[in-house]
């Protein structure tokens, strides 16, 4: 994975550096860090990242101010600041999670886990409200009470609405099952729907699985995943 630390405070960066090769190890790919939000801005512009380790306060900067610039884009985000009042914010701006400073290395590594997917004890860390997506000449956000479910779509995630429209998404259906995990459910390696959305279970002969949506839609059900499906819809 690549990673990009924005921090202004050199001995915090380096800590987080230190702190990011130790818990991530032969994980990383490479790791660059950078002080300001121009410099950021024009590395991110630039670099296909996989995680961002975002500090909010930059010389006076508002660290929002790069997020938001970047909202749409496949990488994640994990902010590092003592603004603690900001969390919730930081959620509705979909980032992955909040890492409060003083920087506790437990805290940190379990940010970590649930980049990677290792760890989704998340009950205290709210959903994001509204996700956001990037269009040719802007970025556009969708309320996430009004999408039904996603797809895989090669490099990209396809997002149904409960209307019927249809959006491109730069994250992955990996990284979209962590943000979303209390509300949607992986049912297939091609498929994240919301669990309010799912009508019914279909079984058939050679144990093959499927489900049925409220729209009358239905999905295939990965044999393995049909016990947690199980267990969320009760």
């Amino acid at each position: 994975m690549n990673i990009v630390i924005v921090e202004d405070e050199a001995q915090v960066s380096k800590r987080i550096q230190r702190l990011t090769r130790e818990l991530l190890g032969d994980r990383i790919g490479w790791l660059n860090a950078y002080s300001t939000i121009e410099s950021a801005s024009i590395a991110l512009e630039r670099e296909d990242i996989d995680l961002l380790l975002l500090d909010l306060n930059l010389s006076g900067r508002n660290g929002f101010d790069l997020l938001t610039e970047l909202l749409g884009r496949r990488f994640q985000t994990i902010i590092i600041s003592a603004y603690k009042d900001r969390a919730i914010e930081a959620y509705e701006h979909g980032v992955l999670d909040f890492v409060p400073k003083p920087i506790d290395e437990t805290r940190l590594a379990l940010a970590f886990n649930r980049f990677i997917g290792g760890d989704s004890s998340t009950e205290s860390i709210p959903l994001p409200r509204r996700l956001a997506i990037k269009e040719v000449s802007c970025t556009e956000f969708i309320e996430v009470e009004q999408i039904e479910r996603f797809s895989g779509a090669s490099d990209y995630s396809e997002i149904h609405l409960i209307s019927g429209k249809r959006k491109l998404c730069e994250k992955s259906l990996e990284s979209l099952e962590v943000l979303f995990r209390d509300k949607f459910v992986r049912i297939h390696r091609s498929h994240l729907v919301r669990i309010g959305e799912i009508e019914k279970i279909l079984s058939s002969e050679g144990s093959r699985y499927a489900v049925t949506l409220k729209n009358g839609e239905k999905l295939p059900l990965s044999r393995t995943r049909v016990g947690g499906l199980r267990k969320k819809l009760a």
